[in-house]
């Protein structure tokens, strides 16, 4: 702009004509028409439900925003206590703040303690005004994982029920006194024993309303471990170590490609300290697996297994080695080298759940022979 230009702000409510005049000539003009800023719609494109692999909970939306969409979430209300605050889920939109989107959401909801328990659901899409548009409630029973060990469907339904009455702390105490009192169900466990005993403690004494939640939570886990073993719990946590490493290093290769010139600037420092961090969880996670799966071997009679599979299950040196390399990689920058080891290592990892699946079968197999063994002698002795 230059000494002869001009500017003015006007804030416009209504429709109008603009004119520019000069000296009483008029100069230009324009129809200028208002419209006000709508605030987004927002549907559930198909009724949600499970999904129709796994635990997931399948949230298929659509959304649209005269400027441009900001935010979406759900927000899901238990219809048996429809005052209590609602589990909020943020859902992913597409970049660049998109007019009009759709997408599905599968968010797997199966650990949380409503999880069974019928539910509403709806969606809130935020544009960058902070305008705010909802959909019509949708209703659903969310997916829930199932139980086969008794002792643990009956701490699963103490879960339930507190999500349902949490007030009912009473009914709940008592029934955690019943399982209690027979440890020969839980092949007399004294970790699933104390936990059993804590759990009923803190109900009893806790009067905080946090604390039902603290209770059910421990009430998962010890579901969790009487129906996966040691071995199935270690194995999760592996899965989940991997998966933040897998994250990290995406994020760090990211960052890399974007401040090329920023290797020792403060956010570089930061991300290869959580780098360093995610190896550490991953390298304890790894020995903590391999420790539930020996124990377990000299449960189901490990001289039976190969020699050699044995050896790779217990030597865990060259596991550490790949994981001290993707430590130094890390550290010097190298998130490529540091993935490749990350991948090699995801393959010994697999090899090793194979071995332990086939030797299952394998055990099952002799079992099944061995019943079939003992009903054709009966037959003949018959």
């Amino acid at each position: 702009m230059d000494g002869a230009s001009f500017t003015a702000d006007i804030l416009l409510e209504q429709g109008s004509r603009l004119a520019v005049r000069r000296n009483g000539m008029e100069l230009a003009h324009w129809a200028l028409t208002v419209q006000a800023d709508a605030p987004p719609t927002v549907a559930f494109a198909e009724p949600p439900g499970r999904a129709a692999r796994g635990l997931a909970t399948r949230l298929p939306w659509r959304a649209e925003d005269d400027w441009g969409l900001a935010s979406l979430r759900a927000e899901v209300r238990l219809k048996a206590r429809p005052g209590a605050a609602p589990l909020t889920l943020d859902l992913s939109l597409p970049g660049g703040g998109p007019k009009s989107a759709r997408g599905t959401a599968q968010p797997d909801l199966s650990a949380h303690p409503w999880a069974g328990l019928e539910a509403d659901v709806l969606l809130l899409a935020r544009d960058g005004a902070g305008q705010e548009g909802r959909s019509e409630a949708a209703s659903l029973t969310l997916p829930e994982r199932s139980f086969n060990h008794p002792v643990a469907k009956l701490l699963i339904g103490v879960r339930r029920e507190l999500s349902v009455e949490p007030e009912r702390r009473t009914p709940a105490r008592r029934a955690l006194e019943d399982i209690g009192r027979a440890p020969e169900a839980f092949e007399h466990d004294l970790a699933t024993y104390l936990a059993i005993r804590v759990a009923r403690s803190r109900l009893m004494t806790d009067r905080r309303a946090e604390a039902v939640g603290e209770v059910q939570d421990l009430l998962w886990e010890v579901a969790l471990a009487l129906e996966e073993g040691r071995d199935g719990r270690t194995l999760r946590a592996l899965q989940q170590a991997r998966e933040a490493l897998r994250k990290a290093l995406e994020q760090a290769e990211r960052q890399q490609q974007e401040h090329p010139q920023a290797a020792q600037d403060q956010a570089q420092q930061e991300q290869r300290a959580e780098l360093q961090r995610r190896i550490q969880e991953l390298r304890d996670a790894i020995r903590q697996h391999l420790e539930a799966l020996a124990e377990r071997l000299q449960r189901e009679n490990a001289e039976q297994m190969p020699e050699g599979a044995q050896n790779r299950l217990m030597d865990q040196r060259d596991m550490d080695r790949r994981t001290r390399r993707m430590e130094d990689a890390a550290r010097e920058g190298r998130t490529e080298d540091a993935k490749k080891e990350l991948a090699e290592l995801e393959e010994m990892l697999k090899a090793l759940e194979e071995g332990r699946a086939q030797r299952a079968e394998s055990r099952s197999v002799s079992s099944g022979a061995s019943a079939a063994s003992s009903r054709w002698a009966w037959c003949r002795t018959w």
